[in-house]
């Protein structure tokens, strides 16, 4: 595994004194499958946070939620970490590996956050439009019988449907869908 030291900063600067602020923020790297989180200590807010709380999201995010009540015209936010990042596996040829049908049942039934996040990424949203045009094409592309990254990589070379300004995404469901 490669080990990485990272340093993000963020700094607001305002034009006038802020007396009291409420900030949420994601600092910490996310464990997952070949990505390990070693050091994750040092943490520097400025100025200094009166409260200060951790949560993690639905997701496995680590949410730092920190307010500051003194007048102050600059918030400076310091996160130090370390990793260590498993090198990639190597993917199956286009013509192999297992099929969409196979894909999709086992994130249907998988535990496992990663596969979760992905289930979550497949439903529509506010932002995403469930149409029939878009079903038809997840049909043509996404068949249950092809090779799941030979359909992958035929979806990320063919044009992306729009609807006026709205770009649509593919849903790994196979189901018609309603406008």
């Amino acid at each position: 595994m490669r080990a990485f030291q990272l340093t993000h900063r963020t700094t607001y600067r305002y034009s006038a004194p802020v007396s009291v602020s409420r900030h949420v923020g994601y600092l910490t790297p996310l464990e997952a499958p070949g990505h390990q989180v070693v050091d994750h200590h040092l943490l520097t807010i400025t100025p200094t946070p009166t409260e200060q709380v951790t949560r993690t999201d639905y997701f496995g995010n680590r949410q730092l939620h920190f307010q500051i009540e003194q007048p102050h015209n600059e918030l400076v936010i310091n996160a130090y970490s370390k990793v260590r990042v498993a090198p990639k596996p190597i993917l199956d040829p286009p013509g192999g590996g297992p099929t969409c049908a196979e894909v999709r049942e086992r994130l249907r039934a998988s535990y496992d956050a990663g596969e979760i996040l992905a289930c979550q990424m497949a439903n529509p949203s506010r932002l995403t439009l469930a149409t029939e045009a878009i079903a038809g094409y997840a049909h043509q592309h996404l068949a249950p019988d092809r090779p799941f990254l030979e359909a992958a990589l035929a979806l990320g070379t063919k044009r992306c449907l729009t609807t006026g300004s709205v770009w649509a995404t593919v849903s790994l469901r196979w189901r018609k869908y309603s406008r």
